[in-house]
């Protein structure tokens, strides 16, 4: 009895590490449980999850389903079983492998049918089987009944409707528009379910009303009642956080980029959102990358960081600072000539 007190105490412990971002911690707890139990249930869950993190997907496959066959019933194996499928269905798709996608579409819209609908788990098993079935275009037999589902869920849970929007925008975009519409009728949501509006509608060449639901945005975030970031830092705090990625790039690049003005704004003014530009960027390249000059002329460049919008999506200074040195080195990739593709693969994105 004492063992398995100690074994749940330490299985509590790596699972809040996990959630808390904390993996050394996480991995030093399943350590600890793997000399109790290696095959009880809740120690391969937390195996699989830190190799899922790791992009160890085999690994994390085994663990989730060595769990599922030891507790058939447990649903954390089956939704850990199913995002580690969905990462291999996205390895599929990017190897040009239909087949293998395919294969993985079904197995988890079949392993992750079985979660309740009245359970917590219930809204992260909807999103993972959407995605997967994103993933063959909307084309499965499973599809009809899962939308319907959706429908239902996301009647009674409308702050869903963010995350379901870009998968199913890819194959039902009138679907998903009534979605965010159902969604922006709650003024907590509605800052939230236009900016998705505008990014689906950018998505499908929609610019005139992409544009229309990002101003209104623009409007939201700025007024009164707009919910505080988190944190705030000083206009020297953040100036120096702008120079310390700067600094962290070669000589020789920084060099190059002395003829570009990097400057500080809280938000893309109205005028560029009214050009295309979405409200909640955190940075911008305006200019003439290098690859494309002519003659040697300098160009007009300027690389723009968005304060407030940098700071609505950090929880403390240390991870402001790590975003705005993602961002200067993004932007700075593009002052080079990578396009987005390019930055992304540079895990700039």
């Amino acid at each position: 009895m004492a063992r398995q007190q100690r074994l749940s105490t330490i299985m509590d412990r790596g699972f809040a590490a996990l959630d808390d971002g904390d993996y050394d911690a996480a991995e030093a707890a399943l350590m600890q449980a793997q000399r109790i139990d290696r095959q009880h249930p809740d120690v391969l869950v937390l195996d699989g999850e830190l190799n899922l993190i790791a992009e160890e997907f085999g690994t994390a496959e085994e663990s989730f389903r060595k769990a599922m066959a030891a507790a058939p019933d447990a649903l954390p194996p089956r939704l850990g079983l199913g995002r580690t499928l969905l990462s291999q269905l996205f390895e599929a798709q990017d190897a040009g492998d239909e087949r293998a996608a395919r294969e993985a579409a079904d197995e988890i819209l079949q392993v992750l049918a079985v979660v309740p609908r009245d359970s917590e788990d219930h809204p992260e098993s909807l999103l993972t089987r959407l995605a997967a079935l994103a993933g063959v275009g909307g084309k499965h037999e499973a599809g009809p009944q899962l939308l319907v589902i959706a429908d239902e869920t996301i009647e009674v849970l409308p702050e869903l409707a963010l995350d379901a929007a870009s998968p199913v925008a890819v194959f039902d975009l009138p679907r998903v528009l009534g979605w965010l519409e159902r969604a922006a009728a709650q003024q907590e949501l509605r800052a939230d379910a236009l900016h998705m509006r505008g990014m689906v509608l950018a998505d499908n060449d929609q610019r005139e009303q992409m544009i229309a639901a990002w101003s209104e945005v623009w409007r939201l975030d700025g007024a009164d009642d707009a919910p505080p970031p988190e944190v705030t830092a000083t206009d020297e705090e953040f100036e120096e956080m702008a120079q310390a990625a700067l600094q962290e790039l070669p000589p020789e690049l920084r060099e190059r980029l002395r003829r570009a003005a990097i400057l500080v704004d809280d938000r893309p003014p109205l005028e560029m959102v009214a050009e295309g530009v979405d409200p909640r960027s955190l940075g911008l390249f305006t200019g003439t990358p290098t690859t494309e000059e002519q003659g040697g002329q300098p160009a007009l460049t300027h690389i723009y960081l968005f304060k407030q919008n940098l700071e609505r999506m950090c929880r403390d200074l240390d991870e402001l600072a790590e975003q705005v040195q993602i961002t200067v080195w993004h932007e700075t990739a593009h002052f080079f000539g990578l396009d987005e593709d390019g930055v992304s693969d540079l895990g700039l994105a």
